[in-house]
C-alpha cells in the first residue's frame, strides 16, 4: 500500500506451508504515521481472504484430477503481546492464541561457563542420521544476516566418518542495534541430533557463540525461543 506521494505505508504477505497440514501464514505492518485509520484492520481483511482462496487452491490441487481433499488447515499470523488494537482485530475475526514466543537475552559482561565439549563427543554413541527436511531455497531465505564467525557446528570424530551433532547458525542483525540501544549477536537457529542429546552439546554451542559475540564487541547476546518447545530449549536458555 502506497500513498498519494508513492511512498508505501503498508504491506501484507500471505504465503502457504504445506506440512501435512496446510498453514497460511500472514505477515505485514503499517507505517507508525499512518495507523489509527483503519488500514491495519484492513490490511487483516485482505490478508484472511487471501488465505482462505489460497488453502482452496492447495486443497483442490492435492490430488490432480480429484475432488478437493479437506486436508486440516490453519491461517496463523504473530502478535505482540502489548499489541492489544491487533489482538482485538484478531479475536474479532475469530483468530485464537495457541502458541507464545519469547525473546530471551544476557548480558556478555557476565561471566560465561565453561562446558568441556570433548567429554560430550566421547560420550555420544550415535547409530542414525535424523533431521529436518529443510530445502536449500529455505535455508538461503533465512541467511541474509549470517554470520559466519559467530556458527559453529559440533561433529562427532569417534567413528570412521565424522557426523554432526549438533549446529549453531548466528545473525548479525546491526540495523536494529540503534533503536535497540545496544549491540547484540543473534542466534538464529540452534539444533542438536536426538542422538547428542543431554551430552552438553546445547550448551557448547551456546558458549562459544556468546564468546564469539563478546570478542567482537556486542554487548548481549540474543534469541527466539518457541515456549512450546518440546526438547527443553526454555530450559536450556534459561540455565
Amino acid at each position: 500500500g502506497r500513498d498519494t506521494d508513492g511512498v508505501m505505508r503498508a504491506f501484507g504477505l500471505v504465503r502457504l506451508r504445506p506440512a501435512g497440514e496446510i498453514y497460511a501464514s500472514m505477515t505485514g505492518t503499517v507505517d507508525p504515521a499512518v495507523r489509527n485509520r483503519g488500514i491495519g484492520r484492513a490490511l487483516l481483511h485482505w490478508q484472511a481472504e487471501r488465505a482462505r482462496h489460497l488453502v482452496g487452491a492447495e486443497r483442490a490441487g492435492s490430488v490432480p484430477g480429484k475432488a478437493s481433499t479437506q486436508v486440516p488447515a490453519h491461517v496463523v499470523t504473530t502478535v505482540l503481546e502489548d499489541d492489544e488494537r491487533m489482538q482485538g482485530h484478531l479475536t474479532d475475526m475469530g483468530f485464537e492464541p495457541m502458541r507464545w514466543y519469547r525473546e530471551v537475552r544476557r548480558f556478555l559482561g557476565d561471566e560465561i561457563p565453561e562446558v568441556d565439549v570433548r567429554r560430550a563427543y566421547n560420550q555420544a554413541m550415535a547409530e542414525t542420521w535424523e533431521t529436518e527436511n529443510v530445502t536449500p531455497e529455505d535455508w538461503t531465505a533465512g541467511s541474509a544476516y549470517f554470520a559466519p564467525q559467530w556458527s559453529f557446528v559440533a561433529m562427532d570424530r569417534s567413528g570412521d566418518r565424522a557426523r554432526v551433532a549438533g549446529y549453531l547458525r548466528s545473525g548479525r542483525y546491526e540495523q536494529d542495534w540503534q533503536a535497540l540501544g545496544w549491540r547484540e549477536g543473534y542466534t538464529d537457529v540452534l539444533g542438536v541430533l536426538s542422538d547428542y542429546r543431554h551430552r552438553q552439546i546445547g550448551p557448547a554451542l551456546l558458549v562459544a557463540a556468546m564468546r564469539a559475540y563478546a570478542a567482537d564487541g556486542m554487548e548481549y547476546a540474543a534469541a527466539g525461543v518457541d515456549t512450546d518447545n518440546p526438547s527443553g530449549a526454555v530450559d536450556l536458555y534459561e540455565s
